[in-house]
């Protein structure tokens, strides 16, 4: 937990974070059958909570493979369990495919689940920014992996734990690589094996100084980091943010035009918005984008996809309450 708290993105309630519960759920599994405990419900278990956790977060499905190597790699499992641990990740993909299709919604589900493999990628935040918000999770991981790998003494179990930790490692850097959204909360991925070092970094110590000391330090600097880091590193380019006063709603990809403004946009999504957009000819797509629109009732809109000349003509109500306004390049409200 205090290392998470170290990441801004743990804050909030996101996918990611909430697929964590069940990655550790289903770890808790591997350690299992790493200690011989064999039922097939360990198996099972380990799966399902995987396929939970992919459902949350798509990348997640990365590490199905890599704890699947740690149980071919610490223990035997027969094909049978292997199977079974196939299962349960595709199991709950199933009843969700099965919830959607009973609601006729089973193609946007489908589009919506798999779409973002095979969209380009998006970096919210530049490479430099990425690595110095984890700075201090790479410092710990770099200091302190080696001093765990060179003088921890270790039972065989705890050993293979160690590994499993170690392998994590790997599967948390390729989640970076699949995603195709880049952001703070991919290193939420680091957090568990880091944990683990710590933990027996802490444990390694001797000299009572120590012992005493470096608990205190480690805590202090996970807590005041975020506060040092995002409160002072970026002070030389931050400049003064005032309230928004205008609504904006853009269709399009630019989401920088909302920096200055309020969003008042159903349109956040480019490939989901096109989608929505295209069916304009369709009565029940252009029901719920008049209410959307309707309820957003921005002060502005930009249109750089040239969508709402079509707009304007297939809601009138619409094109009453807004006028090009030439000087902006954009439809501005009639007040």
């Amino acid at each position: 937990v205090l290392i998470a708290s170290s990441l801004p993105d743990s804050a909030i309630l996101s996918p990611a974070l909430m697929r964590l519960t069940f990655i550790l759920t289903a770890l808790n599994n591997v350690f299992r059958r790493i200690d011989n405990i064999v039922r097939d419900e360990i198996f099972l278990n380990a799966g399902l909570y995987l396929g939970i956790a992919t459902l949350f977060y798509l990348p997640s499905v990365v590490f199905f493979l890599f704890l699947l190597i740690s149980l071919l790699l610490f223990s035997s499992p027969a094909p049978r369990r292997v199977l079974l641990y196939l299962y349960g990740l595709t199991l709950p993909f199933l009843v969700a495919l099965a919830y959607f299709f009973w609601a006729d919604g089973h193609w946007p589900f489908l589009d919506s689940f798999f779409r973002g493999i095979f969209n380009k990628a998006t970096y919210t935040i530049s490479l430099g920014s990425f690595f110095s918000s984890g700075s201090l999770l790479i410092f710990f991981l770099v200091v302190f992996m080696p001093v765990v790998l060179l003088r921890g003494r270790f039972t065989n179990y705890q050993g293979k734990i160690l590994r499993v930790m170690l392998i994590l490692i790997p599967a948390a850097l390729l989640v970076v690589l699949v995603d195709v959204e880049s952001g703070i909360h991919q290193l939420i991925f680091l957090v568990p094996s880091i944990s683990f070092l710590l933990t027996h970094y802490v444990l390694l110590l001797k000299k009572r100084i120590w012992k005493i000391a470096m608990p205190y330090l480690i805590v202090i600097s996970l807590i005041l980091f975020p506060y040092f880091f995002y409160g002072y590193a970026n002070s030389a380019d931050r400049q003064l943010v005032r309230k928004p006063e205008t609504s904006l709603m853009n269709i399009g990809n630019d989401l920088n035009v909302y920096l200055e403004n309020k969003i008042a946009s159903p349109f956040i999504d480019p490939k989901l918005s096109k989608q929505w957009l295209d069916r304009l000819d369709y009565y029940q797509s252009a029901e719920k984008i008049y209410k959307n629109m309707d309820q957003s009732d921005p002060d502005q809109i930009k249109d750089e996809w040239g969508y709402m000349d079509k707009v304007l003509k297939r809601f009138p109500a619409i094109e009453k309450k807004y006028l090009w306004d030439t000087q902006d390049g954009a439809f501005r409200r009639v007040d």
